[in-house]
């Protein structure tokens, strides 16, 4: 089996129907009821000792003389001997085998689901590394997070390893030996990492500390490229994958109103608030409003799984979440393209501070703009709020 990385054996069942059309699942378990409906396959075992995957894959299933062929995203976090279900969204959970998957059980030939529901059928799972993907992917990996065993997967499904600092290095020296991979630690090499990622391969760049810049630069060459994120909360995900040298304000959870107004009070700047899938689309209507259609923003999916996959887009074309909560980042706007008049209306001050806004957080903002000393800013601050307590 050529290029292998897995292979499993499984079982028909006869309560298979296979008509779930987000997931599709190996199950480990002998028997399942008819509300299976992702379930293609039961009484999944694993030959030799597997290890977690990484990086695009491509799975091949079979039941003689049927097959069935799909690509989809390893999951370097899944652990073997687990039940392995694969998702056509981004959001990896403990059983999550595999993300993005182009195909779910839905997708099955109705001839092989027929075959499948014979419990005399043997299954075959062949899990092969698939050709380069469209676009190339960057993947931060924050080193102290992550285990062993999965920065291990992660080297092996890279095209290049990028680790700038000594404690970085080491970890992956200690990943390398756990799963004999031949890859080494480099440092960033900037035309070299921006090949890798033309060409569709896949860009690893291991850090011991948050605020590395591997990840900001190689993202400065290829803008279009995947970004995976690995052993950091969403805040800080999306702060480590925020453009070169942006100061990042995050914003307490409030209403669209405020968020935008925040993200109005300084638009050099990258906000980073959490709010629900379904008011997104507001937040970004708002915001449009004080910044041009095409400034940028990403979001991470929040809740009930990992949201390790960075989205991102213009204001206009992001891909909306389905539902959940998203932690969303609006990028900043190059000082060019916007005007600062070096005041800011007492109004929008105002509206921030009866919002909720802590008076302090407000004039930190503006005293990181041009045109703004510390002492203005609090000052300007303190006076809209003396005035908000006197009243008409």
């Amino acid at each position: 089996m050529a290029d292998a990385l897995l292979r499993l054996r499984a079982w028909g069942h006869p309560a298979i129907r296979a008509t779930h059309d987000k997931t599709l699942e190996f199950a480990v378990e002998e028997q399942i009821s008819a509300r299976a409906t992702c379930v293609v396959a039961v009484g999944t075992t694993t030959s030799g000792q597997p290890e977690p995957i990484a990086g695009l894959i491509e799975v091949t299933l079979t039941a003689p003389p049927e097959s069935f062929t799909f690509t989809a995203l390893g999951n370097s976090a899944w652990q073997p001997g687990s039940t392995l279900i694969v998702r056509r969204s981004r959001l990896r959970r403990p059983d999550t085998f595999a993300t993005d998957a182009d195909a779910t059980a839905a997708d099955l030939p109705r001839s092989l689901v027929r075959a499948l529901a014979d419990p005399g059928t043997e299954v075959l799972i062949d899990v092969r590394r698939a050709g380069q993907a469209a676009v190339g992917a960057v993947v931060f990996a924050y080193a102290p997070a992550l285990s062993t065993t999965r920065l291990a997967a992660e080297l092996v499904a890279a095209d290049l390893v990028l680790a700038p600092e000594a404690d970085a290095r080491e970890a992956v020296r200690a990943a390398r030996t756990a799963r004999a991979t031949n890859h080494n630690a480099r440092s960033p090499v900037g035309e070299e990492a921006a090949d890798v990622l033309a060409h569709g391969g896949r860009l690893l760049c291991v850090a011991a500390t948050v605020d590395d810049e591997a990840v900001t630069r190689a993202l400065a060459t290829a803008p279009e490229a995947r970004i995976e994120v690995l052993g950091l909360p969403p805040a800080a995900a999306l702060t480590a994958t925020a453009p070169a040298g942006a100061q990042t304000l995050v914003v307490p959870a409030g209403s669209p109103a405020r968020i935008a107004e925040a993200a109005a009070l300084d638009p050099g700047r990258a906000i980073v608030f959490r709010v629900d899938a379904a008011d997104l689309d507001r937040v970004l209507a708002r915001v449009a409003d004080t910044r041009p259609a095409r400034a940028t923003a990403a979001y991470l999916a929040v809740g009930a799984g990992v949201g390790e996959r960075v989205v991102r887009g213009s204001l206009t074309d992001l891909p909306r979440p389905e539902r959940g909560v998203v932690c969303c980042r609006l990028d900043p706007v190059p000082t060019a393209t916007h005007q600062r008049s070096g005041m800011v209306g007492d109004e929008l001050i105002g509206a921030l501070l009866t919002e909720g806004v802590a008076a302090t957080t407000i004039a930190r903002a503006l005293a990181s703009t041009p045109g703004w000393s510390r002492k203005r800013a609090y000052d300007q601050v303190l006076a809209v709020k003396q005035n908000q307590a006197i009243g008409p």
